[in-house]
């Protein structure tokens, strides 16, 4: 697995690989703790695992009384924000198609149907035959 030690701004110290075996796993504790020494600060490792935690890296982690985050969670986000995206696309060409068969002169008026201004002006009435009374 890919390895990063990085400072709490995000700044990467060090980077190399861990294979799944104890000499390796001494390798990475030596040195997480040289950098930590170095630079003064607490230890918190990020570990991304299949279905929760890496076993047994992340026991050692504990042990050490070291922080341990689990960042299996950023997969299911990027899926999560990829789902509403796709339902954002959907809503928006929905609404385009309805507004260009309702009132085409309207679509004219506007660069993109998702414009903030443009939803403002459409919900700023209850009806849309509402919205040709509406004045600045």
């Amino acid at each position: 697995m890919a390895l990063g030690v990085g400072m709490p701004d995000g700044a990467l110290l060090d980077q190399f690989d861990l294979e799944h075996q104890p000499t390796a796993f001494s390798a990475f504790f030596s040195r997480v703790e040289k950098q930590a020494v170095k630079h003064g600060l607490p230890v918190s490792v990020g570990m991304e695992g299949y279905g929760g935690w890496a076993r047994p890296l992340d026991e050692m982690v504990l042990a050490k009384g070291w922080k341990l985050l689990n960042v299996n969670n950023l997969k299911l986000l990027t899926r999560r924000r990829r789902q509403l995206v796709n339902e954002r696309i959907m809503v928006v060409n929905r609404m385009y198609s309805d507004l260009q068969a309702i009132a085409p002169g309207l679509l004219g008026i506007t660069g993109s149907v998702d414009n903030q201004w443009f939803l403002r002006f459409l919900t700023a009435r209850d009806t849309f035959d509402q919205l040709t009374r509406l004045r600045q």
